[in-house]
């Protein structure tokens, strides 16, 4: 039997497994007594995504996996829990897809389910495993660690994710022990480096995030029928907005400003898509600044793509973002945008270059932008669309992400073959 390794007992502790039984041992039972996946002589390497739960279906990583060169890689599905009844499109995909625990919820640490992934990733004979988010990455690294899978990568998706001692600590235990850290972007990439001084700076890649432009870029739809579906006017102004309605996202800023731009362009409308708990504290701040008429709270819309369309300029007043999809969006439908200078989106701007930045807090600054876009002239606000679409089509389309995602997989597995 194999020696568990020093991480994984540290990990469980003293009197955690009941018995005799080893998580080496539950591992091995788990995996016999699953019905194998088929590989037969498969050679390819098998790259397992692990996810913390099945939350129903996600577009962008169904498009990353099943874009994935099948040619040259296998691609493995795995969740730790199972919070959706809603069909999982990869395994109708026909993707290997497995889920640890059918529970929604368990307590943060639960060594079986250590046993159970480690099951999995041995009986999918699993070369790499990409951890998305931090719990993932601990359970996942415990796992390949019994399982003796050769790469595990980490995969970053925000900013401030180890403010907690406790989140640091297990950080220095575990992230050694991953071959290579992906944030999301550069800014996420030194947050990750700020908060973990142990890791050396090139083991952390900006690896991206990613749409699908085409999807966007080429929406049949017009702007006038866009606008009908909102009763809109067409001859409006049409500021707008889409995310949670969350302190963090600052929309009450963007209602202060557009009542400023209002005073100039007195027919202009601000509509905000999303939902969240400020729904009602937005309406009201509208309502006290005499704007109920020309703010629109949407709430979730189905099509964030008629939203889009239908507006003249895009705005993310957030104090805090990572490399947020919503503005990639945008620049893709062509909209001229405007956001705030914290996290990854003057990144996405090309510091200033694809859009406007603006201070986060700065409601004269603010301001002052919404009404320079609106009344830029048409051939600058052309110009300023075309190249934010060409750098969008760029830097963040699917293609692009899974060309860098399958060179990392490439060097890490020579890497992992050379050890």
């Amino acid at each position: 039997m194999r020696r568990v390794p020093g991480l994984v007992r540290n990990a469980v502790g003293r009197g955690a497994v009941s018995g005799a039984k080893t998580l080496d041992q539950a591992a091995t039972e788990w995996s016999e007594g699953q019905t194998p996946h088929q590989v037969g002589s498969d050679s390819r390497p098998t790259v397992a995504w692990l996810w913390n739960r099945y939350i129903g279906p996600v577009p962008w990583w169904e498009a990353l996996i099943l874009g994935l060169d099948h040619e040259r890689y296998r691609p493995v599905c795995i969740y730790l829990k199972h919070s959706s009844e809603v069909p999982n499109p990869l395994a109708e995909h026909g993707c290997a897809t497995h889920y640890i625990s059918r529970l929604r919820f368990f307590r943060w640490f639960n060594p079986w389910v250590i046993a159970r992934l480690a099951g999995v990733l041995r009986r999918e004979k699993v070369d790499i495993l990409h951890c998305q988010g931090h719990q993932s990455t601990v359970y996942g690294t415990l796992a390949a660690h019994l399982a003796g899978v050769p790469v595990v990568l980490s995969h970053v998706h925000g900013l401030g994710r180890a403010r907690r001692v406790r989140r640091r600590w297990i950080n220095r235990l575990v992230l050694p022990r991953v071959n290579r850290i992906l944030a999301v972007g550069e800014a996420t990439r030194q947050d990750v480096l700020a908060a973990n001084p142990f890791l050396p700076p090139e083991k952390v890649c900006s690896s991206g995030i990613s749409i699908d432009v085409g999807h966007f870029a080429d929406y049949p739809v017009s702007r006038a029928e866009a606008r009908r579906r909102f009763d809109l006017d067409e001859g409006a102004i049409v500021v707008g907005t889409t995310g949670r309605l969350v302190p963090t996202k600052n929309q009450a800023l963007l209602i202060e400003a557009f009542g400023r731009l209002r005073r100039r362009h007195p027919t202009a409308v601000l509509v905000i898509a999303g939902s969240g708990r400020l729904k009602e504290a937005l309406a009201d701040q509208a309502a006290r600044l005499g704007l109920a008429d020309a703010v629109r709270l949407l709430g979730h819309v189905a099509e964030v793509r008629d939203v889009l369309r239908a507006m003249d300029v895009f705005v993310l007043t957030s104090e805090a973002e990572g490399l947020p999809r919503s503005l990639i969006e945008a620049m893709a439908m062509g909209v001229p945008c405007v956001a705030s200078n914290r996290g990854g989106m003057p990144e996405i701007l090309g510091g200033g270059r694809y859009g406007r930045i603006i201070e986060p807090g700065d409601l004269e600054g603010v301001a002052r932008t919404l009404i320079e876009v609106v009344d830029m002239p048409a051939g600058d606000r052309q110009a300023l669309m075309q190249a934010a679409r060409e750098h969008v089509w760029r830097r963040y389309d699917h293609k692009v992400m899974l060309a860098g995602l399958q060179q990392i997989y490439d060097e890490e597995l020579a890497r992992a073959k050379g050890r």
